[in-house]
């Protein structure tokens, strides 16, 4: 069955990022997020919708967050007043377009910290990053789904409002308020 060979793709991908991705790097990703000026969030492609999913919940957390993607102009028009204390996520895949190194690049150079979510640290996108986190991420779609890229979200996500009272509250009215 196509469904069932999925689900376990899916359970073997989300269980090799885990492996794939120390504690400690999810938790200095987590501490640059904390400290960063303004984050700017941008997934290339069938990424775009783990960037939305984070986006969501960063800007429930943090105070200026850029989903890159919503802005309805040019990406690199979308972060041009990025600087040093600011940070970019980008989540990319193969094949990474020109537009998403240049994007990475550009921050780079306005010494902005560049994190990524891509194959592995051997990416186009990694080599500008000063944060690498990997992630499965199937045959595009084709062979498993977006599921271990949404989980390691989720776990950015939970290690970022682990410690914060006020995060956690803000999580907890905004599920009271879903549910009113």
């Amino acid at each position: 069955d196509v469904f069932e060979g999925i689900a376990a793709t899916d359970a073997l991908n989300i269980k090799k990022n885990v492996d794939l991705n120390p504690v400690d790097a999810i938790k200095n990703l987590c501490m640059r997020l904390a400290f960063s000026s303004k984050v700017y969030v941008y997934g290339q492609g069938y990424a775009s919708a783990a960037a939305q999913y984070l986006c969501c919940y960063l800007s429930m957390l943090l105070p200026n967050v850029c989903n890159v993607n919503m802005t309805g102009i040019d990406p690199m028009t979308a972060i041009s007043d990025i600087d040093s204390g600011d940070m970019l996520l980008v989540i990319s895949f193969p094949v990474h377009s020109e537009n998403t190194k240049k994007m990475a690049a550009y921050a780079r150079y306005r010494e902005a910290c560049v994190a990524t979510i891509s194959e592995g640290a051997h990416s186009e996108t990694a080599e500008y990053a000063d944060i690498s986190l990997i992630s499965e991420y199937g045959d595009y779609g084709i062979n498993g789904t977006l599921a271990p890229l949404i989980s390691l979200c989720g776990s950015i996500i939970c290690l970022l409002a682990k410690n914060d009272e006020k995060a956690q509250k803000k999580l907890r009215l905004s599920e009271e308020a879903v549910g009113f």
